[in-house]
């Protein structure tokens, strides 16, 4: 999203105006896994289906099904009728809202390409209206996430409101004064929120402007900054006017979460924090929690596990390109910038959020080993720093501080995302969990190092071989790739 239009969005939502959002149902589906609208009925309808007078093959339950239910014809096409769906994976009947299987438990889904959040329901119809949790489970809505006033109600006394009108009602924390909201936040006429959405409190530093006033002072003037970067805080007035001069703020994400796709963010100052570089830190912006909320230009980096997290330098992830040659602020050479949310630069800002991290080689003797961060302790994760591929091709990767529960060698792990922070040991992975198998921790090795006549590397290579009992077997097809899992 573009400043300009990002700008024009806080104006709207402090209208309690909704943004410009993608149709529920995805741009054309009826919703509920039934098929597009058909030109003509020559060549039949689906099961489902009927054909209208205009003959146009349209769902016979004309659009009512939520995304739980499908719709099912009775009576041999008499009449039709929304059907929830049941799931069960194995022996075990899932709950309402959790639709599929992942490692053998029953989980609900986020939102995809015209489905909803399996929890939440379509937000045309009553009911429903909980959000699928990290667990797999539904939850009710929290602070900045999508609710139903007639559905599940928020949760951690926040209320339900129309922030962006009222078919993307959020919850938000009530208040009737500035002293009732986290830091970071505005009261407004509904509730609590990121100080980002209100005009004249973007991200933004002070710069002379090259020119002197009549009483010959040197006029100071604004410059926008993107996320990673440091942002003068401000005071709550309309102007938004700098309540310093070198900037102490960060600007980073405000997350809010929409049933029909995903987390949407906005570009907000965050007040510093008690919390040094590589210090432990809460997400918790409340205001008594200020010693765990992390310094000017960092990052807390939920690694830890929970809400626990380190705090690392904030960086530009944006790889660089020739519209953006060198993102800034960028990190050290023997440093990457990880793109931490896994977001894409979608409104062409130039900038996503990173924390920088230490280079290392699963395979390299001299740099598969990782020093701590400050008091937590780090492994090798041979993974991309843009997000985009769980393993590199390699070995490269980067130094990831560990949860705060780990689990041994074959044992489940319960944390597959390293960004999220290791939940394994060295030269081991946490991978993906499939249809009926959860993951384990599994020792990583160096496919080429497994033939009759392997490369002179493979001699002082670490992780390179497997031990007695286990098979180096390839993850990926791509040419070139020597990272394996011992199975």
């Amino acid at each position: 999203m573009t400043r300009s239009l990002l700008a024009a969005v806080a104006v709207v939502a402090l209208c309690a105006c909704p943004p410009s959002v993608p149709t529920p149902d995805g741009g054309g589906d009826d919703g509920g896994g039934n098929p597009n609208p058909v030109d003509k009925c020559s060549g039949g309808c689906a099961v489902n289906q009927v054909c209208d007078p205009d003959r146009v093959c349209r769902d016979g339950c004309r659009g009512t099904c939520d995304g739980g239910s499908f719709c099912a014809a009775l009576d041999a096409g008499e009449s039709y009728e929304c059907q929830t769906v049941f799931t069960s994976c194995g022996t075990t009947a899932c709950e309402e809202g959790q639709v599929a299987c992942l490692g053998g438990a029953c989980t609900c889904l986020g939102p995809a390409r015209g489905t909803f959040d399996s929890c939440f329901g379509d937000p045309r119809f009553p009911g429903a209206g909980s959000v699928c949790g990290a667990n797999g489970t539904c939850t009710a809505p929290k602070r900045y996430q999508q609710c139903k006033t007639d559905g599940t109600p928020c949760a951690n006394n926040t209320t339900c409101q129309p922030v962006f009108g009222a078919s993307l009602a959020v919850c938000t924390k009530a208040c009737s004064a500035m002293t009732a909201c986290d830091r970071g936040e505005i009261c407004s006429g509904q509730g609590c929120l990121p100080s980002g959405l209100f005009n004249g409190q973007e991200c933004a530093i002070q710069y002379d402007a090259g020119v002197v006033d009549d009483a010959g002072m040197h006029v100071l003037s604004f410059q926008t900054v993107t996320v990673g970067s440091k942002c003068l805080m401000r005071g709550t007035d309309m102007g938004g006017t700098p309540t310093e001069i070198e900037p102490s703020g960060t600007c980073n994400y405000a997350f809010f979460y929409f049933a029909d796709q995903g987390p949407f963010t906005f570009a907000t100052c965050r007040p510093p924090g008690g919390a040094p570089e590589n210090g432990l830190c809460e997400a918790d912006p409340s205001i008594t929690a200020q010693a765990t909320q992390c310094g000017t230009g960092l990052e807390c980096a939920g690694m830890r596990g929970g809400t626990k997290g380190v705090c690392l330098r904030t960086c530009n992830a944006l790889p660089p390109s020739v519209t953006y040659p060198s993102p800034q602020p960028a990190c050290p050479m023997d440093e990457s910038c990880i793109n931490l949310y896994r977001r894409e630069d979608t409104g062409h800002d130039g900038a996503l959020l990173g924390v920088c991290t230490k280079k290392c080689n699963v395979f390299d003797a001299a740099k598969n080993s990782c020093a701590n961060y400050g008091t937590t302790p780090a492994v090798c994760v041979p993974t991309n720093a843009d997000g985009r591929v769980v393993v590199t091709t390699d070995g490269s990767g980067v130094c990831i501080p560990k949860r705060e529960t780990t689990a041994a060698l074959d044992m489940p792990c319960d944390q597959t995302d390293p960004f999220k922070g290791s939940s394994c040991g060295s030269g081991q992975v946490c991978p993906p969990a499939g249809y009926a198998v959860a993951p384990v921790c599994t020792q990583l090795c160096d496919t080429s190092c497994t033939g009759t006549n392997p490369p002179a590397r493979c001699a002082t290579e670490v992780n390179a071989t497997c031990p007695t009992g286990k098979t180096c077997r390839t993850v990926t097809s791509t040419s070139g790739a020597r990272v394996g899992f011992c199975q």
